[in-house]
């Protein structure tokens, strides 16, 4: 492969993914001179990227807008490590709230969020925290709310040194039904994805996107759901979740009784999920994908990309 070529493809993955820029030109210039630089994997290379600043801010929480169109800002929250080094890659962990429906973006985030129950994880684990925020403009299975999630990884891996393949999605209520709607719709940016208390069908219930459960065998899904939950029942959950498990599903499901719509099953949840976290890594480069889609939109899985239906 000529090193024009080359240099045309980094190019193309740097804006896919989201690289900083600063120094990118050098860093494609020095790739490029080895004569031997053809027979690497480019992935691998930008794995070894180095350019990213050391923050002033760690350990605190910091608020951010994504300006999504001309009258839509969507907030998000964030927080660093304070052992976060930008010469390290770090994994990344998204928390999707619930209540997503609300006409309002959670009043005052910074607040609301100082409690966060992954806080003293990521602190401890020394990973970054993302928390989005959606309302009913902006919902976790709605195509503006996918694309806001997805620009804001974008956004992150553009500012750290983040491990493209340690991404983890988890939520609770509503943000355990988007969890499942990014499995079974665009897994591609997570190693692994873990609903915690919602529904399979949620994100199809409102969109009209049918659900596919062949899908979630591209990547681990961690799922939680309890007895005594109102709206999410666990006898419901388990239909589905055998209804994966026939497509084969790669899926990892379990049960708490005497428990409602809470998380009140954090204390003992908690350490096997991060447990199952530090152990599982995404393969950007499967041998075999099966995927299914009714709109080419919905279309991709880490290398395969439905262009058209017939």
């Amino acid at each position: 492969m000529g090193k024009n070529i080359i240099k045309f493809i980094i190019l193309i993955l740097a804006v896919s993914t989201g690289l900083k820029a600063v120094n990118l030109t050098d860093y494609i210039s020095e790739i490029t001179a080895d004569p031997n630089s053809a027979s690497e994997s480019l992935y691998q290379l930008f794995q070894n990227f180095q350019g990213y600043d050391d923050p002033v801010i760690k350990g605190d929480l910091q608020i951010g807008y994504n300006s999504i169109n001309d009258t839509l800002k969507a907030p998000f929250i964030y927080v660093l490590p304070s052992s976060y080094d930008p010469l390290k890659s770090t994994p990344l962990l998204i928390n999707l709230h619930g209540g997503v429906g609300r006409q309002e973006f959670i009043q005052d985030p910074l607040e609301a969020f100082k409690q966060n129950i992954y806080l003293s994880i990521c602190e401890k684990e020394s990973w970054i925290l993302l928390i989005p925020l959606g309302n009913a403009d902006c919902m976790w299975w709605d195509q503006t709310g996918m694309l806001n999630i997805k620009t804001l990884i974008l956004k992150m891996k553009n500012e750290f040194n983040i491990d493209d393949d340690r991404v983890y999605l988890t939520g609770f209520s509503d943000g355990g039904s988007g969890s499942f709607h990014f499995a079974l719709n665009d897994p591609g940016n997570f190693a692994a994805l873990y609903p915690l208390n919602g529904m399979l069908t949620v994100g199809s219930a409102v969109t009209g996107i049918p659900v596919y459960p062949a899908n979630l065998a591209n990547r681990p899904v961690y799922a939680i759901n309890t007895d005594k939950d109102g709206l999410y029942p666990a006898a419901e959950m388990r239909k589905l979740m055998q209804l994966g498990l026939n497509a084969g599903a790669d899926l990892f499901y379990r049960e708490y009784w005497g428990y409602g719509h809470s998380f009140d099953y954090a204390d003992q949840e908690l350490p096997l999920m991060i447990n199952h976290m530090k152990r599982t890594s995404r393969n950007p480069f499967p041998e075999k994908i099966y995927w299914e889609c009714h709109d080419p939109a919905f279309g991709c899985c880490d290398w395969l990309k439905i262009t058209k239906l017939d």
